[in-house]
């Protein structure tokens, strides 16, 4: 029977990246079929987030590796206008940005990530790592004694989520961090600060998810398929 066995197709070495391309192929044949036709849906928050969780998680190694790997390509580009970025650390199966923060580092930009506070979050410098901790969510963030800068400063930010809709509105895990950081987005009138851009699995994608007043809304969401704008 003709098959796949290692480094061989049917019996003959197979050629260089096949199995790459093999995989990839098949990853997006599935993505596809989930985004059409399997997408979260709940008219309760919670459930939303058990689901979305659940989603990014059921990707296997292989394909979380190969997703990150087109997601990451889709992302740096909508990054190289910008000079102060803010980007999360990745974890519970959240795509991992490395290739994206090394990008930017190498084009100069100056990179923050978050740091969470009994008062809520801010973004600190990436060097701040050098002296790291991981956090009560199991996430790593620099030392609490680092400088920080104002989110009004940075001219994006790429958000982790647990669900998101075609509408743009994301769902987080629910503490609000990033919303209560955000909220002063809604008072202005002209211009509204960082471009906002969810970064997530296509698997994540929901039917539409439930909206408060204080909830804010995403500018672009990044996924291993495709790249929408809000």
């Amino acid at each position: 029977m003709c098959g796949v066995h290692g480094r061989y197709l049917c019996g003959k070495p197979m050629p260089p990246n096949f199995r790459s391309r093999l995989e990839l192929n098949w990853f997006k044949d599935i993505g596809n079929q989930r985004h059409r036709r399997v997408m979260l849906s709940s008219n309760s928050k919670t459930d939303l987030r058990k689901q979305g969780r659940s989603a990014r998680r059921s990707l296997t190694r292989p394909q979380r590796r190969l997703a990150a790997r087109r997601l990451n390509q889709r992302l740096t580009p909508l990054l190289h206008r910008g000079h102060r970025i803010g980007l999360y650390l990745h974890f519970d199966g959240e795509p991992d940005l490395l290739p994206c923060l090394k990008q930017l580092c190498r084009r100069g930009k100056q990179v923050y990530v978050p740091q969470l506070r009994p008062q809520g979050m801010r973004f600190v410098p990436l060097r701040a790592l050098r002296r790291a901790r991981v956090n009560h969510y199991g996430i790593i963030e620099p030392n609490r004694h680092s400088p920080s800068v104002s989110s009004k400063r940075l001219q994006a930010v790429v958000l982790p989520l647990t669900a998101y809709d075609l509408n743009g509105q994301r769902l987080g895990m629910g503490a609000g961090y990033y919303d209560r950081e955000l909220s002063w987005r809604s008072s202005r009138t002209h211009w509204r600060g960082p471009l906002l851009i969810g970064s997530a699995w296509s698997c994540q994608a929901a039917q539409q998810i439930p909206t408060e007043s204080w909830d804010i809304p995403l500018n672009r969401l990044c996924n291993e398929q495709q790249t929408l704008r809000f």
